[in-house]
């Protein structure tokens, strides 16, 4: 069996944590990401989410590691080592995670009308379209 690479642990640098190919960080409250994996203007270069949505996100993801960890010894030698490597890494990243929701606790939420007005300034827009049949469009 071929055994993947696995990305660094994560890293803070300053305000930031990078990981794999993300860079993620609080401002105001919310959580931004930049994820280097996709080009500038995709949809997923560049997100932010409310601190209640990134809380939904870690708890998805410490169950994920949760399961790995439960089945990290199975295997040859070799692939046990590779998985207890990955949850190490796993959990690093989540503890990134726990430390960006720590900070935008500290910040604020959003139910606070300081926290809206940043975001009303500083975070774009989800931008939402309508798809019309033309045949209900005017001649």
């Amino acid at each position: 069996m071929k055994v993947n690479r696995l990305p660094e642990r994560a890293r803070q640098v300053g305000e930031r944590w990078f990981y794999g190919t993300m860079w993620m960080w609080a401002s105001g409250g919310g959580i931004h990401i930049i994820d280097e994996a996709f080009p500038d203007g995709h949809a997923e270069h560049y997100v932010s989410m409310t601190l209640r949505k990134w809380k939904e996100r870690i708890d998805g993801f410490e169950n994920m590691v949760q399961e790995l960890e439960r089945h990290a010894h199975e295997g040859t030698p070799s692939e046990v080592s590779h998985q207890w490597q990955q949850v190490q890494v796993y959990k690093s990243a989540l503890a990134a995670m726990k430390h960006i929701a720590d900070t935008a606790t500290r910040q604020g939420d959003l139910t606070q009308e300081g926290v809206r007005e940043y975001y009303r300034k500083h975070v774009a827009p989800v931008k939402k379209y309508s798809v019309v049949p033309s045949s209900l469009l005017p001649d």
